[in-house]
C-alpha cells in the first residue's frame, strides 16, 4: 500500500462520481476499475469490509440509514489491508497512482483516512435538483425525499470533513465547474495540481449544460419547497433556478 497513492471519489449517484473516475482513469499514471461486472463499476460493490448503498436502501436512500455512515472509529489495519488486497485484484499495480468511486464515500470520508492516512479524497457536487430527477428516473425516489437525503448526505459530509483548513486531502468539485469550461482548464488544473499529477489531454467527450432540463421538469412541475433552500445554499446552490 505504501508504494502507491490512493485516490477516493465521493459523491451522491449521478453527481458525476463515473465521469470523473473515468477520466482520471484515463491518465497514464492512474489506474482505475473497468470492465469489473460490478454495478457502475463501483469499488463498495468489490469489497467485504462494509455494505454497500444497496443494502442500505439503494440511491437516494442509504444516507437515512446510520450504517451508512463510518468514522475512524469503524477503522482498524486488518479492514485497510482487507480492502486493498481485495480491490488490487483489479487495479493495475505498475501504475502509481489508484482510484476508487464509490457515492457512499461521501459518509465515509473520516474512515477512508483512517484507513489510509495518506490517502486523496475528490469530492464532487451537483445541483440537487438535477441529481434528484436522475434518482427518480432511474430508481424512483420521490423527488422531495431525492432532496431531504441531498441535504443530509452533505451535511453529514460537512460535519466530518469540511471545512478542515488541510487541503492537502480533499478537494471539492463542482460537476457544473468541470462540464461547463468549453476546455475544463481551470477545473482540471486545480485538480491535477492537488493530486500532483502532470497534466495530460483526455480524448473522453464531456456534455455541458446538462442541468437545465432537468430545471425546466422543476419549474413545470411547480415544485416549492422554500424550507430546504437555506439547506441547498451552504453548498453553493439554490432551489430557485432559472
Amino acid at each position: 500500500m505504501d508504494k502507491h497513492v490512493l485516490i477516493f471519489i465521493a459523491g451522491l449517484h449521478r453527481s458525476g462520481t463515473s465521469m470523473l473516475h473515468d477520466w482520471l482513469a484515463a491518465h497514464p499514471d492512474v489506474s482505475g476499475f473497468h470492465n469489473t461486472g460490478a454495478p457502475r463499476n463501483e469499488w463498495q460493490h468489490l469489497q467485504t469490509v462494509y455494505l454497500p448503498a444497496s443494502s442500505l436502501g439503494g440511491p437516494g436512500r442509504f444516507g437515512f440509514d446510520p450504517r451508512a455512515h463510518l468514522t475512524e472509529d469503524d477503522a482498524n489495519p486488518e479492514k485497510a489491508e482487507k480492502l486493498f488486497w481485495e480491490w488490487s485484484q483489479y487495479w493495475d499495480l505498475s501504475k502509481p497512482v489508484l482510484v476508487e468511486k464509490s457515492p457512499p464515500n461521501l459518509l465515509r470520508t473520516c474512515f477512508l483516512r483512517a484507513l489510509f492516512p495518506s490517502c486523496k479524497i475528490i469530492v464532487i457536487t451537483r445541483h440537487p435538483i438535477a441529481v434528484a430527477y436522475c434518482t427518480r428516473r432511474n430508481w424512483g425516489v420521490p423527488i422531495y425525499q431525492s432532496l431531504r437525503h441531498w441535504c443530509l448526505c452533505h451535511e453529514v459530509f460537512a460535519h466530518d470533513s469540511w471545512p478542515t483548513g488541510d487541503s492537502q486531502w480533499l478537494h471539492i468539485l463542482a460537476y457544473e465547474q468541470f462540464v461547463d469550461d468549453a476546455e475544463h482548464e481551470i477545473a482540471v488544473d486545480d485538480l491535477l495540481q492537488f493530486l500532483n499529477l502532470p497534466h495530460f489531454k483526455s480524448e473522453m467527450a464531456i456534455r455541458s449544460d446538462t442541468n437545465q432540463r432537468f430545471f425546466d421538469a422543476w419549474h413545470a412541475d411547480k415544485h416549492d419547497y422554500p424550507w430546504l433552500e437555506s439547506r441547498v445554499n451552504k453548498f453553493g446552490y439554490s432551489l430557485e433556478v432559472t
